[in-house]
């Protein structure tokens, strides 16, 4: 049995999240990523359905119009997030480096699907859409990984 409980780190390849809460099957340390990731990329897709159906917006199908809408947030989640290590394991360390990882890889990431957004589009995002893309995803995002970080804090090794 192993006697440290401390920090994550990746050397621990063989430790697995134990189930505190009522929350089913424990997460082994080398699928947490795979995890987080499949949650954020979820979570941008779902921002993107919401919005599309606020806005009537039919054009292109269902699942390619969200694919297409979500697509320049995802690009600069998945680049953002990388540079700015939410996808590492050390990122659910502690709630404060959750929160405080996910909100700077979120601004960042959002600021750039944005630019994109805007490239794509040929004009520049209203502001209004701006504070909720930025705002909306930053709250979903944070709060997810935030319980993704409470439950890693709980675990013990089998």
């Amino acid at each position: 049995m192993e006697a440290d409980r401390g920090p994550i780190s990746f050397g621990e390849e063989t430790r697995t999240s134990k189930a505190s809460f009522s929350w089913g099957v424990p997460i082994p340390r080398t699928l947490l990523t795979a995890v987080s990731l499949s949650g954020d990329t979820v979570l941008l897709l779902i921002f993107a359905a919401i919005g599309r159906a606020n806005h009537g917006d039919q054009e292109g199908g269902a699942v390619l119009g969200i694919l297409g809408t979500a697509a320049p947030f995802l690009i600069g989640w998945y680049v953002a997030g990388t540079l700015l290590g939410v996808f590492s394991p050390t990122a659910f360390v502690t709630t404060r480096t959750s929160v405080f990882r996910t909100a700077k890889a979120w601004l960042t990431a959002g600021t750039l699907g944005l630019l994109l957004r805007s490239a794509l589009e040929h004009h520049l995002t209203p502001l209004p859409f701006v504070i909720i893309a930025l705002g909306f995803n930053l709250l979903t995002l944070t709060a997810w990984r935030l319980l993704l970080t409470v439950r890693e804090m709980r675990r013990s090794p089998l």
